[in-house]
């Protein structure tokens, strides 16, 4: 079974790029991603994704550099994800936000049809079986990772649920060089995914 019906289906990832948004236009952050909602809207973009999650729960303070990084861009919660699902609802764009912590997988239960799996935890075996355990389809993000463990996250979610996986085949290098794309790989190797 597929997960998206309309071939290609384009996902414009929004991340958390609103934040740069609102300083340069000086309006609010959940304006800012608002426009972008609209912008990807305007030029036929399926989805939207962003990025959910609270530094407190990725990081230790320790780690002083990456956790103010991380801090930077957490300021959306519950309530602004609601306003921004509810906008794509009236806009009819479907709405995405990769959780990176527990809490926001189950925050965003209430409102998200399908959870993309970032690549970052690709090897977070509890974490992708306590999402595939929500029983919605799921994106997994490829990102950097080997064909090995793109198997041990699939085996992961088959193990616990039976939701539609799609694999999200990415390559870490831009522009990415034609040579380099093997798109047909996620065929060759993962057939009916």
């Amino acid at each position: 079974m597929k997960i998206f019906y309309k071939k290609p289906f384009l996902i414009a990832d929004i991340g958390v790029n609103y934040y740069d948004i609102a300083q340069k236009e000086e309006i609010s952050d959940i304006d800012a991603a608002k426009l972008m909602i609209s912008e990807a809207k305007k030029v036929g973009i399926d989805a939207v994704k962003f990025e959910s999650y609270k530094t407190e729960n990725l990081l230790s303070e320790e780690s002083q550099t990456q956790f103010d990084l991380f801090k930077k861009y957490d300021k959306f919660g519950v309530d602004e994800f609601r306003q921004l699902a509810d906008f794509c609802s009236e806009l009819k764009i479907k709405f995405l936000s990769t959780p990176l912590d527990f809490e926001s997988a189950d925050y965003l239960d209430e409102f998200m049809d399908i959870y993309p799996i970032s690549s970052s935890d690709l090897t977070n075996i509890p974490f992708i079986q306590y999402i595939a355990k929500k029983n919605k389809p799921i994106l997994l993000l490829t990102g950097a990772a080997t064909l090995n463990e793109i198997k041990q996250a699939v085996k992961a979610i088959e193990e616990v649920s039976t939701v539609d996986i799609a694999i999200m085949h990415s390559v870490l290098a831009y522009p990415t060089e034609y040579r380099d794309a093997n798109l047909a790989m996620i065929k060759e190797k993962f057939p009916g995914i």
